[in-house]
């Protein structure tokens, strides 16, 4: 399955965060949260938009407070993100393939009519790749450290919180 897996070392983020007051932990805690919904918004804005499925098959989901994934459910999602090569499709269930393409005109001002094609099989040229989920790991990465960062120093420097 393709995502966004951020997990941060379990073991060493433990031993850390146990040393620092409750606040600064659950300040920790919200500011991953708010570093997931970052990153889940980024992941939706860079799906390519067609009907809107595949962007609305995106969810957050969450391994522990150190830790998220940011996915897309969508089962075709893997093809858009890698692309595909050039292949045949052959019917599946029937003796033909059946699909609607654009014809001339129906009748003046009514547009494009649609008319049923069928074929035994077809030769399809394949599709380029769209790497929606390396272009969000790419701005992520970028933001995820400073975000976190900016929250523990925020949560360190509240008044009557004592880092150690």
């Amino acid at each position: 399955m393709i995502g966004l897996y951020v997990d941060i070392d379990s073991e060493q983020a433990e031993a850390y965060l146990n040393f620092l007051p409750k606040e600064v932990k659950q300040a920790f805690e919200f500011k991953m949260d708010e570093v997931a919904e970052f990153a889940l918004e980024t992941m939706k804005r860079e799906a390519p938009m067609r009907t809107g499925r595949l962007q609305r098959s995106i969810v957050k989901l969450y391994g522990g407070p150190q830790s998220f994934r940011i996915t897309p459910m969508a089962p075709y999602a893997k093809f858009v993100e890698r692309g595909t090569a050039p292949h045949e499709i052959w019917p599946v269930k029937g003796k033909a393939l059946r699909w609607f393409a654009p014809v001339g005109r129906v009748a003046p001002g009514l547009g494009m009519g649609k008319a049923a094609v069928f074929a035994k099989h077809v030769f399809h040229p394949g599709t380029p790749a769209n790497p929606f989920v390396a272009r969000t790991r790419e701005i992520v990465q970028n933001v995820i450290l400073e975000m976190v960062r900016a929250g523990l120093r925020e949560a360190i420097e509240r008044p009557g919180v004592r880092p150690y």
